[in-house]
């Protein structure tokens, strides 16, 4: 499962999981003999050290398992209103209840790039030349960006916009650009090879301009011996 643990302050942990993967409450030690709860929104589970039985709350008992070995409570399937706090208490026999963790648990969608998309500028008057924006798109939150170019960092004349989902390059600046995307349950990346236009293609678009004025000249000349000769059969 994908999730990521905190300990910012003693009895509190944290943990970030993915939409629709597995929640892990742990801390069903069984040092000693009694009884544990836990409790979210409502009481989950009672959890009886002696027998090791476990009493599930129907709300949850088709998303909740016990993993005894590993003392930890495994909630399936999490979703957005499984965010919230979750409270392990346990109790001694013959005394009184006590708080043993308090879990925060945040459950965030994960991250997909779905393309990048490229824009051609034209000549900027601060750049040499034409510049290039590559844009990338993706679903989640909690997203960090962070682009690559062959492989390696970018250089300074690189320049990032708009949370840094917008990559801004000279267009001589060939190569593969990577867009990593990520969050604290997640990563999804994509990439766009740069290149510039074909030398075949320029030299073919030159060829068919003067093709294409030689072809006027063709038949200005044209025009231009039938009309003499025409005027002079009449006079």
């Amino acid at each position: 499962a994908l999730f990521v643990s905190l300990l910012p302050r003693a009895g509190t942990v944290i943990h970030r999981v993915a939409v629709s993967s597995d929640l892990r409450l742990c801390g069903f030690t069984c040092n000693k003999d009694g009884i544990y709860t836990l409790v979210g929104r409502v009481d989950i589970l009672d959890y009886v050290c002696r027998d090791k039985s476990v009493h599930f709350n129907t709300l949850y008992e088709s998303r909740l398992q016990m993993n005894v070995s590993a003392g930890c409570c495994i909630i399936t399937n999490a979703q957005k209103s499984d965010t919230g706090k979750y409270l392990l208490q346990f109790q001694e026999f013959l005394k009184r209840k006590h708080l043993v963790q308090t879990t925060e648990c945040f459950v965030i969608d994960p991250v997909s790039v779905t393309n990048i998309s490229v824009r051609h500028n034209g000549e900027n008057v601060s750049d040499s030349g034409e510049t290039v924006s590559l844009s990338v798109s993706y679903s989640g939150e909690e997203a960090t960006v962070v682009w690559a170019w062959n492989g390696g960092a970018l250089p300074e004349r690189h320049q990032l916009s708009d949370s840094n989902k917008t990559l801004t390059v000279p267009s001589t600046d060939t190569g593969t650009f990577t867009a990593l995307v990520s969050n604290p349950v997640s990563h999804s990346s994509a990439q766009y090879n740069l290149t510039l236009p074909s030398k075949e293609a320029e030299s073919q678009s030159y060829t068919g301009m003067i093709f294409g004025i030689i072809s006027v000249l063709v038949v200005c000349v044209a025009c231009g011996v039938v009309y003499w000769a025409s005027k002079e059969g009449t006079d």
